[in-house]
């Protein structure tokens, strides 16, 4: 009885696999796809489309960071260094480059909109960005540049006293790397 209830579980496993279900192929390119251009509202702030973020990847020690890095530097210290970039005369970002002993472990990009609606331009900007040059999602991105895996993530910053937007890009450590296959 046993053995014809386990053929016929195995026959019904051997049916399903071969039955052919239709199935549509989507062609992505390859995560990061540096051809896509960055947002037209934020082309300044990209500067470079290569690397991670302006042409700086999370293989990049403190010393390659700062030489990379165009922008204005407004502060530094052991475990950070923030730059500032115009958008215009009343709109501007902040970048924060953070490390872990020398090694960059994290960026943050705060964009400061004028009011709530140029901050949902921006986010949305973003987003749409990030889904062409990554694989689609709503708010949070996997990526790698230079074997180095990371992860994006976008939000918008409602508070119409202080309306922007935020980016992370954090670098995976290797156990979340494991997990994610990368």
């Amino acid at each position: 009885m046993r053995i014809w209830i386990l053929l016929i579980a195995v026959t019904m496993g051997l049916v399903a696999c071969n039955s052919e279900a239709p199935t549509e192929e989507v062609t992505l390119p390859e995560p990061p796809n540096n051809e896509v251009s960055a947002p037209s509202s934020l082309t300044g702030v990209f500067n470079s489309n290569t690397g991670v973020l302006r042409g700086i990847d999370f293989s990049m020690d403190k010393t390659a960071v700062s030489g990379a890095e165009s922008a204005d530097q407004v502060e530094s210290n052991d475990n950070s260094m923030m730059y500032s970039v115009d958008i215009n005369d009343s709109e501007f970002v902040d970048l924060i480059y953070t490390f872990s002993g020398d090694q960059l472990s994290q960026i943050e990009m705060d964009v400061y909109a004028s009011d709530v609606a140029a901050a949902d331009t921006y986010y949305q900007d973003l987003v749409s960005y990030f889904n062409n040059k990554y694989l689609p999602r709503e708010s949070l991105w996997d990526g790698a540049v230079n074997d180095v895996p990371f992860t994006t993530f976008v939000q918008k910053v409602e508070d119409p006293e202080n309306p922007g937007v935020i980016v992370f890009y954090e670098r995976m450590s290797e156990a979340s790397a494991a997990v994610y296959g990368e």
